[in-house]
């Protein structure tokens, strides 16, 4: 792969493979560098063949030893598509399955990863427990398709084709896909990934909502926000505008409901049972 020349086209992200079982990409190294030199942001992936909790706390323990020191803007995915996994002689239903990945995704989680499952949607809908395991880290799905039968909001990734062609990848196809989420900011805000979480200290200036030095339109936008996130009674809102502004003028923190749920989400604004505590 000439990562210069990829740089250079539209491709705005790459997921790169990190190794399978217990197996090392030995090329894994040489695209995470040259990647990074170029500019681009990636994520990775460990082709799963674990038929055990265990085997996939194995195959993360793998993947930690490969990635540590490095940074990484999208997910740390497993991808599930195995057809050893299927084979009657293993016993595993839908359930074990999904026990298995998530045995993956905490170990990862454990050790302040960002984590996402990968499989076709066969596997999403017949395979494994999409939803179980949609509440506890994010989905990437492959539907080779001009559109697919689901929601946006379910998956943060849609993998499209893969017969797709890159100016610099000399392989005959690609694999293409479409990001719906802003995996960068999430990860990063969030201090995941081997990024170090970003500290705001109020910058002194009246009306600096979000701390970046100046008062400006986006910090009248982002303001406006955190009062219709307060409250959504009209009659309600110049209350509240008022004891926020009371507080910038006199150089205090918001201390808004509504950056706490922010932050507890990664920036997603819905709480949808995610913990108080992080």
């Amino acid at each position: 792969i000439n990562w210069g020349k990829v740089a250079g086209t539209d491709t705005e992200f790459a997921i790169l493979r990190v190794g399978f079982n217990d197996k090392i990409d030995a090329q894994f190294e040489n695209n995470y560098n040259n990647a990074k030199a170029n500019g681009m942001p990636v994520g990775v992936y460990m082709y799963s063949y674990a038929v055990t909790e265990q085997a996939a706390i194995e195959e993360a323990e793998i993947v930690l030893e490969r990635i540590k020191g490095k940074q990484f803007e999208y997910p740390i995915y497993l991808d599930i598509e195995d057809a050893k996994l299927l084979k009657p002689e293993y016993g595993l239903t839908k359930e074990q399955r999904t026990k298995n990945a998530l045995a993956f995704v905490h170990k990862m989680q454990e050790n302040g990863y960002y984590v996402g499952v990968y499989a076709n949607l066969d596997w999403f809908t017949n395979y494994l427990d999409k939803d179980a395991l949609g509440a506890e880290c994010e989905l990437w799905i492959a539907h080779y398709n001009n559109n697919v039968d689901y929601k946006d909001t379910d998956y943060g990734m849609w993998q499209y084709t893969d017969k797709g062609e890159i100016d610099g990848i000399t392989v005959n196809t690609v694999d293409l896909n479409i990001c719906y989420k802003d995996y960068p900011t999430i990860i990063k805000n969030g201090g995941y990934n081997g990024f170090e979480k970003p500290t705001l200290e109020p910058s002194g200036i009246k009306g600096d909502v979000n701390a970046d030095g100046e008062m400006n339109l986006d910090d009248v936008v982002v303001l406006a926000s955190i009062i219709q996130k307060e409250t959504p009674r009209e009659s309600e809102m110049p209350m509240v505008a008022s004891v926020y502004i009371n507080r910038l003028n006199k150089g205090m923190r918001l201390q808004a409901g509504p950056t706490v749920v922010y932050a507890i989400t990664n920036g997603l604004g819905d709480m949808q049972g995610a913990p108080l505590l992080k």
